[in-house]
């Protein structure tokens, strides 16, 4: 029985962990897709060659579903209002890209390079950065939280079980000698 203990908190906190490694890994995939998204959009803007814009085009719908994913998952983060806000500047950052793109196409450079020294893409990012750092500093500390957790179990599983082995054959050779 505390075998089974053990393995069935070993699997509770393994299960909690992948979950911790998901939310994880979907806020780096955020940023990851927004990161191509600005790329694009920076090097048409600078090069005015529309073949920059297929990493802004691919990223759309990979952000879309970042953030309908984050939407799903907002109540298992540890901070949900974080959650909420960076859901609401990714989607701030995908309107001022796609604002100055079509600047850009519609009346030329000097107006999307008037839009950028604005700086409000900038401080956009800037926000979403501390967001992500912040949740991602969480969530790292969860995770190692749990890989402590699983070795300690793991070694007082290893202490225990030859212990409850050794008692048992013990109590059957007791049992034995009595009869």
């Amino acid at each position: 029985t505390i075998e089974l203990y053990a393995s069935n908190n070993l699997n509770n906190i393994m299960e909690l962990r992948r979950g911790d490694q998901l939310r994880h890994d979907l806020v780096d995939d955020t940023l990851s897709d927004l990161e191509g998204a600005e790329t694009g959009q920076r090097g048409y803007l600078l090069t005015g060659d529309k073949d920059y814009l297929k990493s802004y085009v691919v990223a759309q719908p990979h952000i879309r579903t970042d953030l309908q994913s984050m939407k799903n998952l907002r109540n298992t983060f540890y901070n949900p209002p974080s959650i909420d806000k960076l859901i609401y500047l990714v989607g701030n950052e995908q309107d001022e890209l796609k604002h100055t793109i079509g600047l850009y196409d519609q009346s030329g450079i000097e107006p999307a390079l008037n839009m950028l020294r604005t700086d409000a893409s900038k401080n956009t990012m800037d926000q979403i950065l501390n967001i992500i750092n912040g949740i991602q500093t969480r969530q790292d500390n969860i995770l190692a939280k749990y890989e402590r957790q699983r070795t300690e179990y793991q070694r007082t599983t290893s202490i225990i079980a030859p212990l409850i082995l050794a008692s048992n054959t013990f109590l059957a050779l007791f049992t034995l000698y009595l009869i």
